[in-house]
């Protein structure tokens, strides 16, 4: 079992290095950004063997972050802390 297993993780579309690396960690990753970038993101991570998830919203913005947990909590059954 990989040290992340379990675990969801939400990173920004410019860390699309670190949604590789925690994905085959094990994290489930879910990529915020523009729809067009994010879905490269998660493309990426799925042929390397991961499971991610695309986001596109800003959470700068209240609405954004609530449809965020939303999301999180229909996709994984995850809480935000």
């Amino acid at each position: 079992m990989t040290r992340l297993h379990g675990r969801v993780v939400v990173v920004s579309v410019d860390a699309a290095d670190s949604a590789l690396a925690l994905a085959a960690d094990g994290a489930a990753v879910v990529v915020v950004g523009p729809a067009e970038y994010a879905g490269r993101v998660v493309t990426d991570v799925e042929r390397a063997g991961g499971r991610a998830a695309a986001f596109a919203g800003n959470l700068g913005r209240e609405a954004d972050r609530a449809a965020l947990a939303e999301m999180l909590d229909e996709l994984f059954g995850a809480s935000v802390e």
